[in-house]
C-alpha cells in the first residue's frame, strides 16, 4: 500500500513493533478507503472532569518521559480498545491514569461530543490518521484533592 516505514523507529518515530503491539492491544485499526489508500484510526476517549458546581477542568499540564518534559495543556484522554465502549475506557482512565476513586466520579451519559480529524501520522510518518475523540464530560462528586491535599494551616 506504499506505506514508507524506513523513517519508523527513529527520532519521535514509533517502531514498527510499537504499530503492530497497537493494532494487536487494539488501540488502532487499519481501514482500506475506497480509492485503495490505508489509514491508521484511532478511537480516543477524553474526559473533561469538572469539580461539582464549577466548570474547573482537571487538565494534564506536562508528560514527563525519562530525562525529558514536554507540554501538554490537554484534558486527560486514553485510547479506546476495540474491546471495550467509551464509559469503560473512561472508567479506565478515571481509574488507572489518574488513579481517582471511581465512586467519586459521575459520567455524563447525555454529555458526549463526538469529534473528528485526520491528519498525517506524527508517531508513524506517511500514514493518515483519522482520531475519532468522543469528549465525556464528568463531574467528580466529592472534592477529593482538597481532602487529599487540604490547605496548610497558619504557623505550619
Amino acid at each position: 500500500n506504499n506505506i514508507d516505514t524506513e523513517g519508523w523507529g527513529g527520532g519521535t518515530a514509533r517502531s514498527v513493533f510499537e504499530f503492530a503491539e497497537e493494532l494487536v492491544k487494539g488501540e488502532a485499526t487499519l481501514q482500506t478507503m475506497p480509492n485503495g489508500q490505508v489509514k491508521r484510526i484511532v478511537d480516543v476517549v477524553v474526559v473533561k472532569l469538572v469539580r461539582q458546581g464549577t466548570e474547573e477542568a482537571l487538565v494534564e499540564l506536562e508528560e514527563k518521559v525519562e530525562d525529558s518534559r514536554q507540554d501538554l495543556k490537554r484534558l486527560p484522554a486514553v485510547k479506546r480498545r476495540s474491546d471495550e465502549h467509551q464509559f469503560l475506557a473512561a472508567r479506565r482512565l478515571i481509574t488507572q491514569f489518574l488513579r481517582l476513586n471511581d465512586n467519586y466520579v459521575r459520567l455524563d451519559a447525555e454529555d458526549v461530543r463526538v469529534i473528528e480529524e485526520e491528519m498525517p501520522s506524527v508517531s508513524y510518518p506517511g500514514l493518515t490518521t483519522v482520531y475519532r475523540k468522543r469528549v465525556v464530560r464528568a463531574s467528580l462528586e466529592r472534592d477529593v484533592f482538597a481532602e487529599e491535599f487540604p490547605p496548610a494551616s497558619p504557623g505550619k
